[in-house]
């Protein structure tokens, strides 16, 4: 697992947006300006307002890349 994912999971963790299985929850718009701001806080990065969509939130694996990207 890369740190990228471990943040993820972390954050998707401290969210309560996993589901029993591991799996990321759907997010609503709040959810994902949570994951946004906790993104920020853990990184030091800026996730920029183009990149605040629902598809870069729709699994974990959309937000890694979107991390990654950053």
């Amino acid at each position: 697992m890369s740190s990228s994912e471990e943040i993820v999971r972390g954050i998707a963790r401290k969210l309560d947006a996993l589901d029993a299985e591991g799996r990321l929850l759907e997010l609503d718009s709040l959810t994902i300006l949570d994951f946004v701001t906790e993104i920020e806080d853990v990184t030091g990065k800026t996730v920029p307002t183009t990149q605040v969509r629902r598809a870069s939130f729709e699994s974990l694996d959309t937000i890694v890349a979107l991390l990654d990207r950053l």
